[in-house]
């Protein structure tokens, strides 16, 4: 019975994910209400409290969920794993992954544009996650410059990937000019990175 009951809350608060997975990127936090969430998903929006608590802990959730599978190398954890790969590894990995997945593109602008942003902001994807672990320990193997701090790092290697998805760049268009943009980033990180 227990059992049951369990797999029945958690059908719902996947439910609930996929309704909002949807009308999250297409109309914001500010223009996506409870009773819309419920209405799509077809159940009563006390359900969405109950597994969630707020509308900002179902955004913060729903980013979690779209973010769970992003993309990182099985080697980027590798001890041996050399700068150039690991810059290599992780830029086009996330670069990739967010041209396969505008939603959250969507959702991070939408985001920007809410006064509360920082309430919304929720966790990082596993891969930055990972990044906080491998950087400091290349840092310490002599393979990254230890004058940065890590955070630093993570920040702007994070940034310099998005940036131009978040404006909808031009230059972004064809898969030519999209590899000419992943290389350049990688080349600029290089020197940016490699012990002085």
């Amino acid at each position: 019975m227990i059992k049951n009951k369990q797999a029945r809350s958690d059908v719902t608060a996947n439910k609930i994910l996929e309704t909002a997975c949807k009308i999250f990127p297409e109309l914001g936090f500010a223009g996506t209400s409870i009773s819309m969430l419920a209405k799509d998903a077809k159940i009563n929006q006390s359900l969405i409290y109950h597994h969630f608590g707020s509308k900002e802990e179902l955004w913060k959730a729903t980013k979690g969920y779209l973010l769970q599978d992003v993309f990182e190398p099985a080697n980027s954890t590798d001890e041996s794993q050399s700068l150039e790969d690991f810059v290599s590894d992780s830029v086009r990995g996330r670069f990739d992954w967010y041209l396969k997945h505008p939603e959250v593109i969507r959702m991070v602008n939408w985001q920007r544009l809410e006064p509360k942003r920082k309430q919304l902001q929720g966790t990082a994807p596993m891969s930055v996650d990972r990044w906080v672990k491998i950087i400091p320990r290349m840092q310490k193997d002599g393979k990254i410059r230890t004058d940065l701090p890590a955070e630093m790092i993570i920040v702007m290697m994070g940034n310099i990937i998005i940036a131009p998805m978040l404006d909808e760049h031009r230059f972004l268009k064809s898969k030519e000019s999209c590899e000419k943009y992943v290389n350049v980033i990688i080349e600029a990180l290089l020197i940016v990175l490699k012990p002085r």
